[in-house]
């Protein structure tokens, strides 16, 4: 049964708003996930934000995220101890960003019409760091937590 009042949990990654599917994709019936399973309706890009990592690496609303770095990620909770987990590495030693945290995450991303890809992704953690939205279910305000040792 559901509540009506709609999203009540997101993360802004990267410049992309992740969330659980919202009734509206639910609708269309359609799971990049095999299984039935209880861990989680699975985790989807809602949007995007343009001029950040995601724009700039193509991870687009209408994507689930299916596993980061090889991780299968079917929740919010489990993407944030997935990118969490990270062992953290630049591609180029010489790399000046490493100076700022260069960090690259490998995402395995299933379009709504049923497109998988993989795409790699280089955080910019000084303009676009790891946010966690939480409404309120008494007040019905959105409590920001921007997520610090992480990514």
């Amino acid at each position: 049964l559901e509540s009506g009042a709609g999203t009540s949990r997101h993360l802004l990654w990267a410049g992309a708003q992740l969330q659980e599917p919202h009734r509206g994709v639910r609708e269309l019936g359609y799971s990049p996930y095999s299984d039935d399973s209880e861990e989680g309706p699975g985790v989807y890009v809602s949007r995007w934000h343009t001029g950040s990592p995601a724009h700039r690496y193509g991870l687009y609303a209408l994507h689930w995220v299916t596993h980061v770095n090889d991780m299968p990620v079917r929740s919010l909770d489990g993407f944030l101890q997935a990118v969490a987990g990270t062992d953290w590495r630049t591609r180029d030693p010489n790399d000046d960003e490493k100076k700022v945290g260069a960090r690259w995450v490998r995402l395995r991303v299933v379009h709504l019409k049923r497109k998988p890809k993989v795409i790699t992704v280089k955080l910019d953690l000084r303009y676009w760091p790891t946010t966690f939205f939480e409404r309120d279910a008494q007040t019905g305000r959105w409590n920001r937590t921007v997520i610090q040792g992480t990514v």
